[in-house]
């Protein structure tokens, strides 16, 4: 004798049911961009390092985008970043993409010169020729270019002391204008400059 759960009347809403929850799932909700919000990340050193899940809720301008990637497990990995086709280098009063600071955090290096580090690794393509950096307090933004190799890098840049330290603003820069144009963001690390040296 068959088993009710095998009528039809039961077992197609199942099997319906489970192939929408599938769908739904292969749609990886969890890969959405968080709202902004400034990160505590971790004071290493007198460093203070954004990394994994710090790096999944930036500011993002319209001329940038941007995709958190993630473990099996759904966590932030890290995040590319990506400049739209035909956009000018930054100035003063362009943000780029924000990776905003908890007050606490960015008090760990505040009022002293510093080196920030950029560990990136290259988009296979569309890697960006060059990326630019600033660290973004009460003043105008100040904004700081080097150019990247197609490899995987530590991209270090020295600032002043920034009064009212706020963010990490990063942009790539392209040279052609058919694709965004961009890197793979796994690590940024802001170190007071007498402990750039260290990890």
């Amino acid at each position: 004798m068959r088993h009710w759960t095998f009528h039809p009347l039961f077992l197609y809403p199942c099997m319906a049911a489970i192939a929408i929850a599938l769908i739904l799932l292969s749609l990886r909700p969890d890969f959405a961009l968080g709202a902004p919000a400034p990160q505590v990340g971790r004071v290493n050193g007198g460093a203070v390092i954004l990394q994994g899940a710090a790096l999944s809720q930036p500011e993002v301008q319209p001329d940038e985008v941007v995709h958190v990637l993630r473990d099996s497990w759904g966590r932030p990995s890290s995040i590319r970043i990506a400049v739209l086709p035909n956009q000018p280098a930054p100035g003063p009063a362009d943000t780029g993409v924000r990776f905003l600071l908890d007050p606490q955090t960015a008090a760990a290096v505040a009022g002293k010169p510093v080196t920030l580090e950029i560990t990136l690794r290259p988009v296979f393509i569309t890697s960006a020729a060059s990326l630019a950096a600033s660290l973004q307090g009460a003043g105008p933004a100040e904004w700081k270019t080097q150019e990247v190799s197609p490899q995987a890098q530590i991209v270090r840049f020295d600032f002043p002391s920034v009064e009212g330290l706020q963010a990490v603003g990063l942009r790539p820069i392209s040279n052609y204008a058919d694709y965004n144009y961009g890197f793979e963001i796994v690590r940024i690390r802001i170190a007071p400059n007498d402990t750039a040296s260290g990890r």
